[in-house]
């Protein structure tokens, strides 16, 4: 029961994380518009909104860490057969936790290689 609600909590969170990244290249559609008119190759689009994206992940996971280290004594009592300092569980967490941050970005970053700078700049 505990893994169906963490898998929820990590599924909520993903699409959260997908909205907030769509809203980003959709306000940045202009700049990424006008990149890609002045000859940036998507692969350079996509660099640059998949690495600030992750760039969140990575303080998002840091700050979970650093969170359930603090609170170890009192979640202690609900881990069975491993302890929270266990660097594995550490470990994997942080992975499958990063692994879907990427699952949820990864529309965006699509999305924002696929901008047609004549259109978006059309409407300005």
């Amino acid at each position: 029961m505990l893994a169906a609600l963490g898998a929820l909590g990590a599924l909520i969170a993903a699409f959260g994380l997908y909205a907030v990244i769509a809203y980003l290249v959709a306000r940045r559609g202009r700049e990424l518009a006008i990149r890609i008119a002045i000859g940036a190759r998507a692969q350079n689009i996509a660099s640059t909104v998949l690495g600030g994206a992750l760039r969140l992940v990575t303080i998002g996971i840091i700050a979970g860490l650093a969170i359930a280290w603090i609170a170890q004594r009192f979640i202690a009592t609900m881990l069975y057969d491993t302890s929270l300092a266990d660097p594995a569980v550490l470990v994997s967490a942080a992975a499958v936790l990063l692994a879907c941050g990427a699952a949820a970005v990864l529309i965006p970053v699509l999305r924002a290689t696929k901008i047609d700078p004549v259109i978006v700049l059309r409407e300005e």
